[in-house]
């Protein structure tokens, strides 16, 4: 089924499975194109909150060093002014440090909408990527939704549908092993055995 999407005004196509799944749910059918309905949503991108534990070691030790100057200023001879002055900016130089303890970045998974298949969403992406990279030797997520990509779409890779009605793909030379959705979203790629595939 072809329609126009109400916001870039393309020509977009709903799938069979699509269509049965919107129906199953009791769901309007889309009128915007799956690259517009994630734009709106957010799910094209990721919200990473890294931690640095550094920033907390230094802060405290800016705290300690601003106490020593307060206490041992006078010994060293400090003006008032010179006193007041290193304090401050030892403080100050710990406030930093625990203000940049947390840090957020926005990780653009925008690419996710340019292939065949896709993950649901870029949380979801992130997370298998972030999981099962290492072991599929990917390097970035969006070479780990490549792979997986052209495991679905290898005429020699073994599949079949599960008891949740879900596709699962296998290469049995390699281990490389994908779960795609019946609604045509992969849940996962990761290395495995040929008896894990085979109980699916």
């Amino acid at each position: 089924m072809k329609r126009i999407c109400s916001d870039c005004n393309k020509v977009f196509e709903i799938s069979a499975e699509e269509e049965m799944f919107y129906r199953s749910k009791n769901l309007d059918l889309p009128k915007r194109c799956k690259a517009c309905r994630n734009k709106r949503s957010g799910k094209n991108s990721v919200t990473i909150v890294s931690k640095n534990p550094k920033c907390i070691f230094w802060g405290f030790l800016f705290i300690l060093l601003s106490a020593v100057l307060y206490f041992i200023g006078d010994y060293l001879s400090f003006q008032t002014w010179t006193k007041i002055l290193s304090c401050s900016g030892c403080m100050l130089l710990s406030l930093i440090c625990f203000l940049v303890y947390k840090r957020k970045r926005i990780i653009d998974y925008s690419f996710n909408d340019n292939y065949n298949y896709s993950f649901y969403d870029a949380q979801s992406l992130y997370t298998h990527f972030k999981k099962h990279g290492k072991e599929t030797n990917c390097t970035t997520a969006q070479q780990y939704l490549e792979k997986a990509n052209n495991i679905i779409t290898n005429k020699n890779a073994a599949h079949h549908k599960t008891k949740d009605n879900d596709t699962v793909y296998f290469i049995k030379k390699t281990g490389d092993f994908v779960v795609l959705s019946n609604a045509k979203y992969i849940r996962s790629y990761y290395k495995t055995t040929y008896n894990y595939y085979l109980k699916q």
